[in-house]
């Protein structure tokens, strides 16, 4: 070969090399080389455990808040796979729909499907209940059936009891009006007869002849009377403001789904949500108070056992916090509803704030996608920094995981404490391979951290761990729309020895990357290519792998069995940690 051939073939890989590396260093790649279609990694193929769309969507939610999916609610007919694509196809583009308005096109489209068949799938569909999408909107209607669910049993014992309260109260006071001198009268006669009856009889004269003398020691005192209708007074109000007050209340500064009606939610907009729920709920608890302070001179009164003395000072110390779960049930919860990027672009004040007051406020972070979208900038760990305030329920869950979200934000439902649910939602319906690859990759940990349940750390958190695959954060990238700029596809000429692997990359990667190009494989038309990534989404592979291995330590998977002083060590680490999380976000 002519030596200027050979030199300008040398000059020419050079230039690919360091156009490549150029890419590596500074990407993500210019417009003209972004992959047009989604990247397919060639790994999937071997990967078990990614959760089926049309297993679990559309989920079915039940008039009495429970919801599972509509495949399980027509598991035992034969065509149920393809019902159930009928059914998320007739809901289109919605969050949500009435069954009863969807099942008409649904049923009228399964030509599969027998007379017989159909008939018996028309028995099946629950009266009132409605189908869920997977859809960003979905997630405060999945988070509203719960609260449904979970308040509705511990509501109505409470009013009920509250109901027959006030009337044995109001019978104490009628017996004593009784006792009065002047409590028969000719008008109280009419009342007790009746008009029709009254017209045969003289009431003058039968009211005289009913009349006793009055006998003052059977009667209340006066103070004992008006203590009595002032706490009758307060317990019919309480009941007829129950019988008005919606199921829940949701704040948020944006746009908030609608369909919460459906479980008689009332909406309300803040610039301040957090500000604004609780100054909401510290004006329900105070009424709460009130009423619980009635509930308690009523049921002395009826026994006849309240003192002044004693009584008068202790309920003026009683407030909500000495209240039972089952009274504090007894308000409708109040939710507050946020997207980690509005979030994270906000004071975090009223946020610390919330959670440190202690009052039972739930609230819904949305995170869509993988965050920070660009990869190079910060997005606050919502639940990391939720769990350093110690004494609230913190729930990491994601939508492509109903397995772990419905048991959760049931668990989110039934708490009284200041309660944090953060959640991966679809940043567009096509999300599910996406979202399924954040969780199974580990990049976005699934965890729960419940203060009632138990005194210690090992007692308070659980960690989801998904099935042993090699996949990383750059898998779950490649599949995401948006994100293809971050990669480029080279065809086999261009391999050299200055790429390598990911696995094998992050494996060399300890205090510094090596010198080299990470790449994976991904699926072409014509064979495997090698899809290189640049340097922003190699470090957040690796930010996302020391996220894991945080949790995964504060969890306790896969160490060994630690002797009693060794297992109290490590609980005090775990103690420091939090203290050190919460002085960094001035919540101390």
């Amino acid at each position: 070969m002519p030596t200027e051939t050979m030199t300008a073939n040398t000059a020419e890989a050079a230039l690919s090399r360091e156009r490549l590396r150029t890419f590596h260093l500074t990407g993500p790649a210019p417009d003209d080389v972004i992959p047009e279609g989604a990247l397919r990694p060639t790994i999937l193929e071997h990967v078990t455990g990614i959760p089926d769309l049309e297993a679990s969507y559309p989920m079915c939610v039940h008039p009495d808040g429970s919801a599972r999916p509509f495949r399980e609610l027509v598991s035992e007919l034969e065509h149920a796979p393809i019902i159930t694509s009928a059914f998320r196809t007739a809901l289109a583009n919605e969050s949500s729909a009435l069954l009863e308005d969807v099942a008409p096109a649904a049923i009228e489209s399964l030509k599969e499907c027998s007379g017989w068949e159909n008939a018996r799938l028309r028995k099946l569909l629950p009266d009132g209940a409605f189908l869920v999408a997977y859809h960003a909107d979905s997630l405060v209607l999945l988070h509203a059936a719960a609260l449904a669910e979970a308040r509705r049993a511990r509501q109505a014992p409470f009013w009920d009891d509250v109901r027959r309260t006030a009337a044995r109260l109001r019978e104490i006071l009628l017996v004593d009006l009784s006792h009065a001198p002047d409590a028969v009268s000719a008008e109280s006669v009419t009342a007790s007869l009746g008009s029709r009856v009254g017209a045969f009889f003289k009431p003058g004269l039968l009211a005289k002849a009913l009349q006793r003398p009055a006998n003052p020691l059977r009667c209340m005192e006066p103070e004992r009377r008006s203590r009595c209708e002032t706490t009758l007074a307060i317990l019919e109000e309480a009941l007829h403001d129950a019988a008005d007050d919606p199921a829940f209340f949701l704040f948020h500064p944006g746009n908030a789904c609608s369909d919460v009606v459906l479980f008689r939610g009332a909406v309300k907009w803040a610039s301040d949500s957090f500000a604004a729920a609780l100054e909401l709920c510290d004006a329900r608890l105070d009424r709460l108070t009130n009423l619980l302070r009635a509930v308690r001179v009523a049921r002395l009164e009826i026994a006849s056992a309240f003192d002044p003395s004693i009584h008068e000072e202790m309920l003026a110390r009683f407030d909500w916090q000495s209240a039972s779960p089952d009274e504090l049930a007894a308000i409708p919860p109040i939710m507050v509803l946020e997207t980690a990027d509005r979030l994270a672009q906000a004071s975090l004040t009223s946020f610390g704030r919330l959670l440190r007051s202690g009052r039972p406020v739930q609230i819904l972070i949305s995170r869509a996608g993988l965050e920070p979208r660009d990869l190079t900038g910060f997005s606050p760990d919502f639940g990391y920094l939720s769990i350093a305030h110690r004494e609230s329920f913190v729930l990491q869950s994601s939508m492509a995981q109903p397995s772990h979200l419905l048991p959760g934000l049931a668990a989110m439902a039934k708490t009284q404490r200041p309660a944090v649910a953060v959640v991966s939602v679809p940043a567009e319906p096509e999300a599910w391979l996406s979202d399924s690859l954040l969780v199974l990759s580990r990049t976005y940990p699934l965890y729960s951290y419940d203060p009632d349940a138990g005194p210690r750390w090992a007692d308070r958190f659980r960690l989801f761990v998904p099935p042993p695959a090699d996949l990383s954060s750059a898998h779950a990238a490649a599949v995401a729309s948006g994100l293809r700029g971050q990669f480029r596809l080279i065809p086999a000429s261009a391999w050299n020895n200055d790429q390598l692997e990911l696995p094998e990359y992050l494996a060399a990667y300890q205090t510094k990357p090596p010198l080299a190009i990470p790449y994976i494989w991904v699926e072409g038309p014509n064979g495997q290519h090698r899809a290189l990534l640049t340097r922003d989404l190699v470090n957040f592979c690796v930010d996302r792998r020391r996220a894991w291995n945080l949790f995964e330590e504060l969890s306790g998977i896969g160490q060994p069995q630690l002797v009693p002083n060794d297992n109290a060590r490590q609980e005090g680490a775990r103690e420091a940690l939090q203290q050190v999380i919460a002085m960094l976000t001035n919540q101390t």
